[in-house]
């Protein structure tokens, strides 16, 4: 029941260091997120304590204040974007809201943490042009939501489940097949495997705890979403419903895979089942390390139907420009990006879809799937359950 009038609780959030001198590898450190996810947890308990009201985040971006230039506007505000609204989900939100600030004038843009943005032509006549146009955050959000949802415009049905992450043999960064049904040369997700250079070291990942992760459920998180509509996470393939739950605080999350040596980068796995015949696991990875890649072993335990000798299963990627961490243009989404809708000022992304496929394999350890990582990069591996 509601606790007289209030519907929900809800609290702002932005990272806990100072906007002014912090750096790229330090606003995405785990350290800082885990201190800010076990606050909110902390606020989710008082929420729940006899009032059993939601807890959302009405407010977040990666920094306060708008953002900083050539940070909050960057692939570092995309990794981060993507990184807090599985963090916060699992954690237990009932949204995550993203502040964007106003538009701007032409060319001249709004606050560094705007994802997408309306600006006004002014060289024409009142009430002047308007056209959007798309920064490095909002990919960070395609992310997200095609990893809990499946693709644009669609309500998610996902689950988070449990992943095993272990390392692989030393050597390059493993590139997979770039067969696609829209472009098959795939060359930019290969190239930009390339350009990013081998693997210093192999990976080497403490595997995430199945105990503490096993059927946790996805809170309803909430962005602004594609074409204006929020997207939310509901659970089981039922539709989200408007009214106080209650919400136990877990006090877990779906673990980081915290380095112990190996290539030890600051990588991130999440793994979530789609709740509609949970035929269709979605396995997203993060790597938010400005100089080391790896090669990432993935194994989703107590679930064959979605690993067997040879099994495919398409990989997408989230890719930076030729700045790095710190690009703010050249970002792509499955080989996909938004150049030519600045121009065009449509605001559609365009170009080839680029989808790679990757095959299981088995050995000692069980059945897996080999992902490469570069730096600076986010991957979505999508499992079939075979029939």
């Amino acid at each position: 029941m509601s606790c007289g009038y209030f519907w929900e609780s809800n609290t702002h959030y932005y990272p806990y260091i100072d906007n002014t001198t912090v750096t790229a590898d330090q606003l995405l450190a785990q350290p800082l997120q885990d201190f800010g996810v076990e606050r909110f947890q902390a606020y989710v308990k008082i929420a729940n304590d006899g009032h059993e009201l939601p807890l959302r985040v009405s407010e977040a971006n990666s920094l306060y204040g708008g953002g900083r230039a050539n940070l909050s506007d960057t692939m570092a505000g995309t990794l981060w974007i993507s990184d807090a609204l599985f963090a916060f989900a699992n954690a237990g939100a009932r949204a995550f809201h993203l502040h964007w600030g106003y538009g701007g004038v032409p060319f001249d843009g709004g606050a560094p943490n705007v994802g997408v943005q309306t600006n006004f032509d002014y060289n024409t006549a009142p009430p002047y042009n308007d056209y959007p146009s798309v920064h490095a955050p909002w990919f960070g959000y395609l992310f997200w939501v095609t990893a809990s949802a499946g693709g644009y415009n669609k309500a998610a049905d996902t689950q988070f489940v449990s992943a095993s992450v272990q390392q692989t043999a030393p050597g390059a960064v493993t590139v997979e097949s770039a067969a696609t049904a829209t472009n098959t040369s795939n060359k930019r997700v290969g190239g930009a495997i390339q350009q990013q250079g081998q693997a210093k070291a192999v990976q080497k990942a403490t595997p995430v705890d199945s105990k503490k992760q096993q059927g946790t459920p996805a809170k309803p998180v909430n962005g602004q979403g594609t074409k204006g509509q929020p997207a939310q996470v509901v659970n089981k393939g039922q539709p989200a419903k408007q009214q106080p739950q209650q919400q136990k605080p877990k006090g877990r999350r779906l673990a980081a895979t915290k380095q112990s040596g190996g290539c030890d980068a600051n990588i991130k796995v999440w793994a979530l089942k789609a709740g509609t015949g949970n035929n269709t696991l979605r396995v997203a990875i993060l790597n938010k390390d400005s100089t080391i890649s790896c090669n990432m072993k993935i194994m989703i335990p107590d679930a064959p139907q979605f690993c067997s000798q040879g099994q495919k299963a398409t990989l997408s990627r989230l890719t930076p420009g030729p700045d790095g961490m710190a690009s703010r243009d050249g970002i792509e989404w499955q080989g996909q990006h938004y150049e030519d809708a600045s121009v065009a000022q449509t605001g559609k992304i365009g170009g080839p879809k680029a989808v790679g496929t990757v095959y299981a394999t088995k050995d000692a350890d069980g059945c897996a799937y080999v992902v490469g990582m570069p730096k600076t990069s986010g991957a979505l591996l999508v499992l079939a359950a075979q029939k």
